[in-house]
């Protein structure tokens, strides 16, 4: 039959199917995630420059931060003996992001009253007071309970932690920034 001369051919276009409408958006949809998520990634490494500068931004962490880094059954022990303190820090965290949003509705009211802003500001200061005294009893209660060999691991923790120009406030370092020699 397909020998006759007679026979038409004829050429049938293949139709649209519904996963060549759809595939060509989604490449497109899928290079556009990807290089946004590139971008972010330059972004963040353009701004921090390095892993640990990146986390600096939420400042170099204290002793409670450390403990986190310790090993699973020293950090559980840790956790058990401070978790009243920890948990007390929570209510005067919360005081002081009120007393903070009660001053910035003072100073945004109209007519501003700069004495109600001044006892505003005054309550911030000893919402900030009262937690950073019960911070520093917990600080002092885990500073306690670690080993001297933990303490020490804790100031090696915490200057890698430092931005490059606040490193060597340690112990063997004077007020300029300079490392005393150690004696031998």
């Amino acid at each position: 039959m397909a020998d006759d001369p007679n026979t038409a051919h004829t050429v049938h276009a293949p139709a649209a199917t519904g996963r060549a409408r759809w595939l060509r958006p989604a490449l497109f949809a899928s290079l556009a995630l990807n290089l946004l998520v590139l971008g972010a990634l330059a972004s963040a490494t353009w701004r921090y420059r390095s892993p640990e500068m990146a986390a600096l931004q939420f400042g170099p962490g204290n002793i409670v931060s450390y403990v986190g880094d310790l090993p699973a059954d020293r950090r559980a022990v840790l956790w058990k003996q401070t978790a009243e303190p920890r948990r007390a820090l929570g209510p005067l965290r919360r005081a002081v992001r009120a007393a903070r949003r009660d001053a910035f509705a003072t100073l945004s009211a109209e007519p501003f009253q700069p004495q109600r802003y001044l006892e505003a500001q005054s309550r911030v200061i000893d919402a900030e007071r009262e937690q950073r005294i019960a911070a520093a009893k917990l600080f002092a209660d885990v500073a306690t309970t670690l080993t001297a060999e933990e303490r020490r691991g804790f100031i090696r923790w915490r200057e890698k932690r430092l931005p490059p120009n606040q490193r060597g406030d340690g112990p063997d370092t004077d007020l300029d920034g300079k490392s005393e020699p150690k004696p031998k």
